[in-house]
């Protein structure tokens, strides 16, 4: 299993390291799901056969297996972060350490999935993840399990292996179904399926398969392996429908059994040793990955050298003097000793992270007046936008008919961005009416979108549409909007929204619904998104840094991709498109203007501050994006 191991780990590192030519090199988690899947069942089963299974043997094997390289990492992690995260960024690792401690991480992050979501290079415990459903998972199943193998109730014993069974199927169908949501990737369910692939295995009879078949059975295996992690990424729509490949690639190399010629790729020393410390490096190196980007402001794959080396050490060094000595040395003094002190340093490592998540991430850590000069400064603003929106934000139909034109801003938060932007020009205000629409393009269809072949048989069986509009939701939400009295009696209508990568295939939907209610002119603006959370970048950059500059030289990929996308939607819609990024990180400059005049432009990573407002209300007014020739 090691062999396999090692494919897996190296699968894992390499795609964190953003190597294109690893884009689906997440699926090295499920690979793992598989390989722990056949493992602890074939040792519990074994044990149970020869009445030396016992739940406190187990379950101390599990802690002696899982806990002290974890500990190690979650101590390491905490105090390298105290000097090196910003107060923010500090307060949310402090709740993720708590929550992977207790191995429901995996919770803790479906519950920051979303519109306020810190973005996953701030978080250097994401990857526990997967340990906590593992954990998880192995609460229930060795109970199952004992129970399948010792009850003498043969109809209870195919009932409750039908349950299983059942349970499996769900959960693939589930993920075919659910996959794509974000949600769904961290949840429990949705994996049971991949441990079941491994635990099958324990199960089938020997078939005594010559060798030149279990070579065939190997090569299909590694090559599902391949296909997924070199021809995918995870952007792809149905990336649970690859993850299922890569778990049925892994069950086959498992069940091939270590074929005399195609499986010297995983017998041979350095896949191995590589597989013998994969914990420890999967423990280590996401931590060591932010942590490193974070204090250099620079994104992992430039600092891809630095980042192996040191991941790889520290693997080796927990791997040999933590790892093992706790894993086969369980009755040594050291190990005694040292198991006395685990459960002192996890209280300690908790209080401490407990503390830094309810006191604001420790903002004692910097400079007291910087610190409150930057915090005050973004609260105020959002304070000013906001009373600036409810002045301005026309709420009445008689002022909405008083001559002027009407102009109504359709999307989320950034349509408040925009509508403070735009009534902060006084001639504006003279000329115009400004009225905020909240509505998204999350119910439109993509009409890129390709359903999963399980998704098919659910929409030939009219289960589901193959629509994100076909919800209730969506159908009230869409007919309050066509009946808008606002929208029918606008002049202009501006598109302003944050819209994800993933959801821009929607755009070109999202407005057509609207220029079949209203003639009124239509504008679309791009993303006004950034990076990097501009107030943290202050506070936690060295003061001979330029902001500006260091912002230009992050990676701004998915940003520019995007806003090309919603261009080409308005080229062929002939609408009018501003690409706020164009001057927001102009390429003739090599900055990007977060400090202006010594004010600063955004309250976080993709709103205006009030100086913001004011400077992007002007230059849109300038530009003449909403005079009747543009």
């Amino acid at each position: 299993m090691d062999g396999l191991r090692g494919v897996s780990i190296i699968c894992v590192v390499l795609y964190h390291l953003g190597l294109e030519s690893f884009g689906g090199g997440f699926v090295g988690v499920d690979i793992f799901f598989v390989i722990s899947g056949f493992v602890i069942t074939n040792l519990i089963y074994k044990q149970v056969k020869n009445n030396e299974f016992s739940f406190l043997n187990f379950y101390s094997r599990r802690v002696r297996r899982l806990l002290p390289a974890m500990l190690f990492t979650l101590s390491l992690t905490l105090c390298v972060s105290f000097f090196i995260l910003s107060p923010q960024h500090f307060e949310r690792m402090g709740g993720t350490l708590i929550a992977s401690l207790f191995a429901v991480s995996n919770f803790y992050f479906i519950g920051e999935v979303g519109y306020f979501d810190v973005g996953v290079t701030f978080k250097p415990l994401l990857h526990t993840w997967s340990l906590g459903v593992e954990e998880q998972f192995y609460l229930i199943w060795p109970a199952v399990l004992l129970f399948i193998v010792r009850t003498k109730n043969t109809p209870l014993r195919i009932a409750v292996i039908s349950a299983a069974s059942i349970a499996s199927l769900i959960s693939l169908a589930a993920s075919w179904y659910f996959g794509d949501s974000k949600s769904a990737f961290f949840f429990t369910p949705f994996r049971i399926y991949e441990f079941y692939f491994g635990i099958l295995l324990v199960f089938l009879p020997d078939f005594h398969l010559k060798n030149i078949y279990r070579e065939v059975i190997f090569l299909i295996g590694a090559s599902l392996i391949v296909l997924t992690v070199m021809f995918v990424d995870l952007t792809a729509s149905h990336v649970s429908t690859y993850a299922f490949i890569s778990a049925l690639g892994a069950a086959a190399v498992i069940f091939s059994n270590n074929p005399n010629v195609t499986g010297i790729l995983l017998r041979n020393r350095a896949i191995v040793f590589v597989g013998k410390i994969s914990y420890s490096l999967y423990l280590i190196h996401w931590p060591v990955f932010v942590l490193i980007s974070y204090y250099y402001f620079t994104p992992v794959d430039q600092l891809s050298a630095p980042a192996i080396f040191i991941s790889l050490a520290l693997s080796i060094f927990m791997y040999f003097y933590i790892e093992r000595p706790f894993r086969y040395k369980a009755n040594s003094s050291a190990y005694n000793h040292f198991s006395k002190i685990m459960p002192a340093a996890a209280i300690a490592i908790s209080v401490l992270a407990a503390h830094a998540w309810q006191t604001d991430g420790w903002t004692w850590r910097f400079y007291d007046s910087k610190h409150n000069n930057i915090m005050d400064y973004v609260e105020n603003s959002r304070l000013q936008s906001n009373e600036n929106f409810e002045k301005h934000n026309v709420v009445d139909k008689n002022i909405w008919s008083n001559g002027k034109t009407n102009v109504l801003i359709i999307g989320d938060s950034h349509a408040d961005d925009m509508l403070n932007a735009l009534t902060s020009v006084d001639n504006n205000r003279a000329r115009f009416n400004f009225r905020k629409l909240f509505f998204t393009e999350d119910c439109f269809r993509d009409d890129n979108y390709k359903p999963s072949p399980v998704h098919k048989i659910l929409i030939a069986a009219s289960i589901r549409g193959n629509r994100i509009d076909d919800t209730q939701e969506c159908h009230e939400r869409r007919l309050a909007v066509a009946k808008d009295y606002y929208l029918l009696n606008s002049d202009i209508i501006v598109f302003a929204n944050n819209i994800p990568v993933l959801g821009v295939g929607r755009v070109p939907n999202y407005i057509k619904f609207i220029r079949e209610l209203s003639d009124a002119k239509i504008v679309l603006f791009g993303i006004n998104k950034l990076p990097y959370d501009p107030p943290t970048l202050l506070l936690v950059k060295p003061d001979n840094q330029n902001i500006n500059t260091v912002m230009f030289g992050m990676d701004r990929s998915e940003i520019i991709q995007v806003n090309a996308f919603l261009e080409s939607v308005a080229d062929k819609t002939a609408i009018p498109f501003f690409n706020d990024q164009l001057y927001t990180c102009p390429a003739k400059t090599g900055e990007c203007l977060i400090l202006h005049d010594g004010k600063l432009l955004f309250d976080d990573d993709n709103h205006w501050s009030i100086d913001g407002e004011r400077y992007f209300g002007k230059l849109i007014t300038n530009l003449g994006i909403l005079s009747d020739d543009s």
